[in-house]
């Protein structure tokens, strides 16, 4: 029996191989590389197909494990959860869906002894409670417990520089999904205390709020992609914050907090619903943006003020027209433009010299 997970586009992949193959699934990666819903509980819970089709926005086939965990972690999950000691995956490129598919596709052959257990990704973080000082490390024990989980952190010095709110694996599930509103005020009350820290990772956690992060002078890097419901009030709050990771949060505009992150160098926004960008002041300090698959049409972008600014990636857009003015200052600017190369005018210095890629 073949099974879809995924709409019109997985649908009519499906088409062209059920004449062909027999037992076969079809899922479409969404969400910033996340399985669909209700995709894992089949896996874990019927026999694998023999056959995987999986359609996503890929740059490269076969996508690497780095580009693409939801592929790696439906694999791992057919081999180790059903009686299979076989699959053979073909990966699909949603935006080209040549006719003669089903003739063209590679497949790739994976073997359950090749798919063991994964490293953790972040080989720098430990949860090695007696590399945290004696000052830190009542504040983790508390951490830990209202996680149910030894999180991983990132420690500089005996104190904690870095704390993942995930399990720290190659495809991360969130450690806050479903936590209380009582709970997740007293943990963030506790990461609050640590005051060296420079980074949290808090993706795929369905986040509904964000803390008051005036205490956190050091806070360099926050990950926030995956979290589709959360209010962005309190994020003006990370005054020094250099990186901000806001993909796949299902935004249709640019939280206006982010005006007041006068130190943020770097902004990725991608696959998300942003239409319009007419509007938007970035920071000054800015050097790179990514507005990747989003749905913007604007006409124009003003990056003039943007002194900084080395790199925009505004690829797989509904952008017919768009001018892109940018600062005379700039001495180069990368900009990446996936399927909308021709539709992008550059309004800009001849002192700086542009690099425009399609990918």
């Amino acid at each position: 029996m073949n099974n879809i997970f995924g709409g019109h586009t997985c649908e009519k992949v499906a088409l062209q191989f059920e004449k062909h193959i027999q037992g076969f699934l079809v899922f479409s990666i969404c969400s910033d590389e996340r399985l669909p819903d209700g995709l894992e509980e089949h896996l874990r819970n019927q026999n694998g197909p023999d056959y995987l089709l999986i359609v996503g926005d890929f740059m490269i086939l076969p996508p690497s494990k780095e580009e693409s965990p939801a592929s790696y972690e439906a694999i791992k999950l057919i081999l180790t959860q059903s009686n299979l000691k076989e699959v053979n995956v073909g990966w699909v490129s949603g935006a080209d869906i040549a006719p003669d598919l089903h003739q063209t596709i590679k497949w790739h052959a994976f073997y359950l002894p090749n798919n063991g257990t994964d490293d953790k990704k972040d080989m720098s973080l430990v949860n090695n409670i007696n590399l945290v000082s004696s000052n830190e490390k009542k504040v983790y024990q508390h951490i830990c417990k209202l996680l149910s989980f030894p999180v991983y952190v990132g420690v500089k010095n005996n104190q904690i520089v870095t704390i993942d709110l995930t399990d720290n694996q190659s495809y991360p599930r969130g450690l806050t999904n479903n936590l209380p509103t009582k709970q997740m005020l007293e943990l963030w009350h506790n990461i609050s205390q640590l005051r060296y820290l420079k980074k949290i990772n808090a993706r795929f956690n369905g986040l509904s709020f964000l803390p008051d992060f005036s205490s956190l002078i050091h806070l360099e890097k926050l990950d926030l992609r995956g979290n589709p419901h959360l209010d962005f009030n309190e994020l003006a709050t990370a005054k020094a914050l250099l990186s901000l990771n806001i993909s796949a949060c299902s935004l249709t505009g640019l939280p206006n907090s982010i005006n007041s992150l006068h130190n943020l160098k770097s902004l990725l926004a991608y696959k998300n619903h942003i239409t319009d960008l007419s509007n938007i002041k970035f920071p000054k300090s800015i050097e790179r943006i990514s507005f990747y698959r989003n749905k913007i049409s604007s006409k124009t972008l003003e990056l003039n003020h943007c002194d900084k600014l080395q790199e925009i990636n505004l690829g797989a857009n509904p952008i017919a027209t768009m001018t892109l003015k940018t600062s005379p200052a700039l001495p180069t600017l990368q900009l990446r433009a996936r399927y909308i190369k021709s539709a992008i005018t550059i309004s800009g210095s001849a002192n700086t010299a542009f690099f425009i890629c399609e990918y």
